[in-house]
């Protein structure tokens, strides 16, 4: 008889693998974000320099020091509060911006053309009315 040849099945992979594959994948700093890290610096400087609070003066350490030593922040509360929002905000990625701006063209686009036609019908009904 011949030699028969063990052949080996390919097993494939599990769910379970695959997600740990792509876990130890992210723990690896992407160049992404590497340059979003590296820009990000002095930006992070700037916004814990806005949170800096000062003292005009020094007054004190009494009921009537305590009352005039009002802290005073560097950067406007407006401009904190606004930061913080924006900080909240969960901005969508490039395909779901692609999505919603086909949908707001193909929208207008419509609207558009209801209107044409609406405008065309009733200046045909005006004309036949008034000048007919």
């Amino acid at each position: 008889m011949a030699d028969k040849k063990k052949r080996t099945v390919k097993r494939s992979e599990t769910l379970r693998e695959r997600s740990q594959k792509e876990a130890s994948k992210s723990d690896k700093p992407t160049k992404r974000r590497r340059v979003v890290k590296t820009a990000s610096k002095p930006i992070k400087g700037a916004s814990k320099a806005g949170r800096k609070e000062y003292h005009p003066f020094k007054l004190p350490d009494n009921k009537f020091g305590r009352r005039l030593n009002k802290r005073a922040h560097i950067m406007p509360k407006y401009f904190r509060e606004a930061w913080e929002e924006i900080k909240q905000v969960e901005w969508p990625d490039a395909r779901e911006t692609t999505k919603l701006t086909t949908a707001v063209i193909v929208f207008a686009l419509v609207l558009g053309a209801v209107v044409y036609v609406l405008d065309f019908g009733l200046n045909k009904i005006f004309r036949e009315v008034l000048l007919g």
